[in-house]
């Protein structure tokens, strides 16, 4: 039940990473805290159980330099988010500083004979007549680096919460209602999360003392899964904002876009004959330009039409290229992306990718053309 909780929510960081990674690379810090988290509570309920002690040696401490690295993460993952990018700069590195010590610090109990760190948390467990060594260190006990383990992550999410308000209060209205969102979210995950770790944690240290038989059920190792579960109820967060939303919803967001004034739209329609209405239907049920490498070769095949006869289609009886055509197209997907609010949670380029452009400036070259504005333009002007 152990291992099987701690795969899951590998599982579900590997759901993340690949629904959010061209939008946002920043996702790898959220996943990476979701896996410190669920460590982190892996350990406190083996600690306070008569379990796989040996197992418990190496969560106890092997992991402290990772863990000092959850609240770097926060921030960055924020700070990600907001920015809709990695906005690397040198100054970054100065958040691995604490890590980095915590690991220098731990190096002597690294070196450590296995046999002796197992006593070690034997003795503070299930205590014993005989009183262990002190654990060596280089500049603080290993109990008090985990104080400041704690002190450190607690540091780095109210800096992350004043960083965030900071941003709302006097960035852009385009960038308030993007942290809003983001807040609305966070909100959510937390107080699920508190609540269940807060209850479970109480009981746990309620019913527990060193003398006594105490052996947790399995399934109560299931609390690991509370963090990464939580996103279910945010699919945005999971899946991605296409498929975040009801069906509810989702007719309410077409209804808007159909109530749009015809300017909107500079897709015109046109009388569909021959190639030509086989070549539409196809386009507009399947999407096909959505793909980066979407080409005049791959609607050749999918069709079974020669080269030749889709130029004269586009050419003579659209009056347009190809290529100009599918981007209006990929252009006129991206709009209804940002209809439906999708800039708040992720980056203008990350729209851009999701209607399959494979640039930010590529992009923006083409909604220009189509709108005579760019992206941001179009925002304040329609939304």
């Amino acid at each position: 039940m152990i291992v099987a909780s701690f795969l899951l929510t590998v599982l579900i960081a590997i759901i993340l990473v690949v629904n959010h990674w061209r939008q946002n690379k920043g996702v790898l810090f959220l996943v990476f805290v979701i896996l410190a988290g669920s460590l982190r509570n892996l350990n406190f309920l083996i600690l306070h159980s008569k379990e796989l002690v040996d197992f418990d040696v190496y969560v106890y401490t092997h992991f402290d330099p990772y863990f000092a690295l959850g609240g770097p993460c926060i921030y960055l993952y924020f700070r990600s988010m907001i920015k809709g990018k990695i906005d690397f700069h040198s100054r970054l590195l100065l958040h691995l500083i604490p890590a980095v010590l915590i690991l220098i610090n731990t190096i002597p109990y690294y070196l450590l004979p296995f046999d002796q760190k197992v006593a070690s948390v034997h003795y503070l467990r299930f205590g014993s007549d005989t009183v262990p060594e002190p654990l060596p260190y280089v500049f603080s006990t290993i109990s008090f680096q985990k104080i400041l383990i704690t002190i450190n992550s607690f540091v780095y999410c109210f800096y992350t919460f004043y960083y965030v308000y900071q941003t709302k209060r006097h960035g852009s209205t385009y960038l308030k209602k993007k942290v809003a969102v983001l807040l609305n979210k966070l909100m959510w995950v937390l107080g699920i999360c508190c609540s269940v770790y807060l209850a479970s944690g109480a009981y746990v240290v309620s019913t527990f003392t060193p003398t006594s038989n105490l052996t947790l059920s399995p399934y109560y190792f299931l609390v690991l899964l509370v963090l990464p579960l939580s996103f279910f109820l945010l699919p945005s967060w999971l899946y991605g904002e296409e498929r975040s939303k009801s069906v509810f919803e989702r007719l309410l967001d077409t209804w808007k876009l159909q109530d749009r004034t015809p300017a909107d739209s500079e897709i015109e329609p046109v009388e569909k004959t021959g190639d030509l209405e086989q070549i539409l239907n196809y386009l507009d049920k399947h999407k096909p330009y959505l793909q980066e490498s979407f080409s005049l070769h791959d609607l050749s095949t999918a069709l079974n039409i020669p080269h030749v006869r889709l130029t004269n289609c586009f050419n003579k009886e659209l009056n347009t290229s190809f290529p100009t055509y599918r981007n209006k197209l990929r252009v006129e997907y991206a709009v209804e992306l940002l209809s439906q609010g999708l800039h708040h949670s992720m980056s203008i380029e990350g729209v851009g990718s999701k209607a399959g452009f494979k640039s930010k400036s590529a992009f923006y070259t083409a909604f220009k053309l189509v709108h005579g504005l760019t992206p941001m333009e179009w925002i304040k002007e329609n939304l």
